[in-house]
């Protein structure tokens, strides 16, 4: 079973219904959409996309929870309280932000390396990135320490 994602959102609306499309190809069911909200959003923008992500989790067949905040969080207070959120309903899963593309297999990766560092009391993040496109393919993973 893939895994839960959540995607921390603000102002970008259109990549997170390109996310959402890519996550929905790689069969995730259960989606997470933590909206920002805009200080004085009189004509309710937060709101007309908090709509438009509940339909097409609808149209994809996703299982999509969406919570919209009222104010403007900010970066940090937003995505620490998103996760909070998530993780009051899942153990563990997939976090994205509203900025990412993410590869066609990105979900498979994530889902194996859940799978194979469960049971692992060092391991409390695993994350993925790779900013070099020119190194592709790779043996084993890196290990950093924060």
């Amino acid at each position: 079973m893939k895994p839960p994602t959540l995607i921390v959102a603000y102002k970008r609306h259109e990549n997170v219904f390109k996310l959402m499309r890519t996550l929905a190809v790689q069969k995730v069911t259960m989606l997470y959409v933590a909206i920002d909200g805009i200080d004085g959003d009189a004509d309710s923008t937060q709101s007309r996309f908090r709509d438009a992500v509940i339909r097409l989790g609808e149209e994809l067949g996703l299982n999509t929870h969406v919570w919209l905040r009222e104010s403007n969080l900010g970066p940090a207070v937003s995505v620490i309280t998103a996760l909070d959120w998530f993780f009051s309903y899942e153990e563990s899963g997939v976090i994205l932000e509203d900025d990412l593309e993410i590869s066609h297999d990105a979900i498979v990766w994530f889902e194996q390396q859940l799978l194979n560092q469960r049971n692992n009391p060092l391991v409390a993040m695993i994350s993925g990135s790779l900013l070099d496109q020119s190194k592709r393919s790779f043996k084993g993973l890196p290990w950093t320490n924060y």
